[in-house]
C-alpha cells in the first residue's frame, strides 16, 4: 500500500501534464469516431472527409495542406484541454497527496534562508509580495532548496508557489528569515515538501510563545474591560463575580497555562461550568 501510495503521488505531481494530454487525446478521438457535438466545433467526421479528400486529391498539394492544417487544429486543441485537464487532476488529488506525504515522507530539518521583496510599481504600497527561500538536507545528506511567495497583507503564500504546512489547523505563519523548522518529504519529490506546524523546532517555539502571548494579551483586555464595568456599577455582584475570575483565568494560564473557566457566548462572558 505504501509503494502504491507513493507511486501515485509521483505519477500525478511528474506525469500530470502527460495523463492530461492522453486523457485529451482520447476524448477527440472519441468525439470524431462517434460524431459527438464538440464545444470548439469539431464534431464533425473529420476521418472520414479526410479519406474523402485523400481518394479525391489526385496529387492536389493543398488538400495535403487542407489536411495538414486539420490535424494541426487537433493537435492545438488536445493541448489546449491538456492545459486544463492537467490543471483540474492537481487540484483534485493534491490534497490526497499531501495526506499521503504527510503520512509517509520523511522528516528533514529546514532553514528559512532569504526573503526578498519583488518590485513592482502597480502595486499598492502596504501590499507587498515577498520571495522567501528555504533550504532542507534530506537523509541522504543532499541539499535542496525550495521556494514560495508571500503576501504581506495575509500571512498564507499565493497561489503562484504554494508550500502546504501540516496540520492545518495549528497554522498561525510560515518561518521568518533564520528560523529552523522541519518539512516532510517523498524521495524523489524534494521539490514538493510540507511544512511541519508541530514538534519541537525553533520555529514551533516560537510561534507556540507567541500564541501564548497574544492570548495573555486578550485576557488582559477583557480584565481591563469587565475592570471598567465593574467600577460603573460596584454593588452589581454579578459582574464582581466575572471579574474576578477573568483575573483568576489571566493568572491561572500565564503562571500554569491552564484554560480560562470564563467563554464568550454571543457576546456575553459565560462560566464553562460553576466555580
Amino acid at each position: 500500500m505504501k509503494t502504491l501510495s507513493i507511486l501515485f503521488v509521483r505519477t500525478i505531481i511528474k506525469q500530470r501534464f502527460l495523463i492530461a494530454f492522453f486523457i485529451s487525446c482520447g476524448y477527440l478521438l472519441l468525439s470524431l469516431y462517434f460524431k459527438w457535438d464538440l464545444f470548439l466545433g469539431i464534431g464533425e467526421d473529420i476521418f472520414g472527409k479526410t479519406r474523402e479528400l485523400f481518394k479525391a486529391s489526385g496529387g492536389d498539394w493543398n488538400v495535403y495542406l487542407t489536411i495538414g492544417l486539420t490535424l494541426l487544429k487537433l493537435l492545438l486543441i488536445a493541448l489546449a484541454l491538456s492545459f486544463l485537464v492537467a490543471i483540474v487532476i492537481y487540484f483534485l488529488s493534491w490534497p490526497l497527496c499531501c495526506k499521503i506525504i504527510v503520512l509517509y515522507g520523511e522528516r528533514a530539518s529546514a532553514l528559512m534562508e532569504m526573503t526578498s521583496e519583488i518590485s513592482n510599481p502597480n502595486r499598492e504600497e502596504h501590499n507587498k509580495i515577498f520571495r522567501c527561500m528555504f533550504s532542507f538536507v534530506d537523509v541522504h545528506g543532499k541539499m535542496h532548496k525550495n521556494y514560495f511567495l508571500k503576501s504581506s497583507d495575509i500571512p498564507l503564500p499565493t497561489q503562484s508557489r504554494v508550500v502546504p504546512t501540516h496540520p492545518k489547523d495549528k497554522f498561525v505563519r510560515y518561518p521568518k528569515l533564520g528560523e529552523k523548522f522541519e518539512v516532510l518529504y517523498l524521495k524523489g519529490l524534494e521539490d514538493w515538501p510540507i511544512i511541519l506546524n508541530t514538534g519541537d523546532s525553533e520555529f514551533v517555539r516560537h510561534i507556540q510563545e507567541e500564541h501564548r502571548q497574544k492570548f495573555i494579551r486578550q485576557l488582559s483586555e477583557r480584565v481591563s474591560k469587565l475592570k471598567i464595568l465593574v467600577d460603573a456599577d460596584p454593588l452589581n455582584p454579578e459582574r464582581q463575580k466575572i471579574y474576578q475570575q477573568a483575573e483568576q483565568d489571566l493568572h491561572n494560564y500565564q503562571q500554569f497555562g491552564t484554560e480560562p473557566m470564563l467563554i464568550e457566548k454571543v457576546g456575553e462572558l459565560k462560566f464553562k461550568s460553576n466555580p
